[in-house]
This record gives structure tokens, C-alpha cells and sequence, in this order.
């Protein structure tokens, strides 16, 4: 686990969300001691921990991985920029509509 990877990833998505990050820390139930340490790799975040911060940033797991080197296409970046823009009911209706067009194809 590339640790300092997964702590820029997080200031980032909280940069793009307009969050600070004692907020995320707070509402996430962690501290700023811990996050300290996992930013000068004297601990590693638990994926526990980095689920939490997901949950509260709106983000998947995977995004805290994600390297710099997998970009993505015009055609992802427009529809993540306008997944963004929805409420969470406007997602969870998106979801399923996409299951449903995905179990069409299937039949």
C-alpha cells in the first residue's frame, strides 16, 4: 500500500470538494494525531479508516488508490463531473436504471 499515494489522493478529493481536512477527520471519526502519523508513515491507514473517509467524501475505495498515471478519457471526466453534481438520491436512481439497462442487454 503506497501510503503517501493514498494521503495525496485524499487532499485532493477534499481540495476538489471544498473540504477541510479537519472536517473530514472529525466527521469521519479519526483524529488529526493519526492522520499525522499515516503522513509521515509511522502508521498505515486501515481500510476501515480510509471506508469511513470514503463514505463521508463520496468517493470509492479505489479512488484513494488511483494513480496519477491512469488517466482517464474526456467521456469518463464528463460523466464523473456530472455524477458528482447529483444528490444522493439522484445517484442511487442512476444506479439502478444503469443495472436494469445492463440486465437488458443480458436478456
Amino acid at each position: 500500500m503506497d501510503v503517501a499515494k493514498i494521503i495525496e489522493n485524499i487532499e485532493l478529493i477534499c481540495k476538489e470538494k471544498n473540504i477541510k481536512m479537519s472536517t473530514l477527520l472529525k466527521l469521519s471519526g479519526l483524529t488529526s494525531h493519526l492522520f499525522s502519523d499515516w503522513k509521515s508513515q509511522k502508521s498505515s491507514p486501515s481500510i476501515s479508516a480510509l471506508e469511513k473517509m470514503c463514505a463521508f467524501l463520496d468517493v470509492a475505495l479505489g479512488e484513494l488508490f488511483k494513480d496519477d498515471n491512469q488517466k482517464l478519457t474526456l467521456s469518463q471526466e464528463r460523466l464523473l463531473e456530472e455524477w458528482r453534481g447529483l444528490s444522493s438520491c439522484e445517484k442511487e436512481a442512476l444506479y439502478i436504471y444503469i443495472q436494469a439497462m445492463k440486465s437488458n442487454l443480458k436478456s
